[in-house]
């Protein structure tokens, strides 16, 4: 496994984990498309993921 160079910039919203962290150590269950928060995604019936991002 990787580790990350840069310091997350939204990492003051998170104070609990390390600035170097990505989606809250969680990639399983969550991403983060624009690297400024990390989302859960909206699986539907038939196994595809619905675009959250406007």
């Amino acid at each position: 496994m990787g580790k990350w160079l840069s310091v997350d910039p939204m990492h003051s919203e998170r104070s609990r984990l390390t600035p170097y962290n990505y989606v809250q150590n969680n990639p399983i269950n969550l991403i983060d498309p624009t690297g400024m928060i990390d989302l859960k995604p909206k699986v539907l019936e038939d196994g595809s993921v619905l675009n959250q991002l406007k």
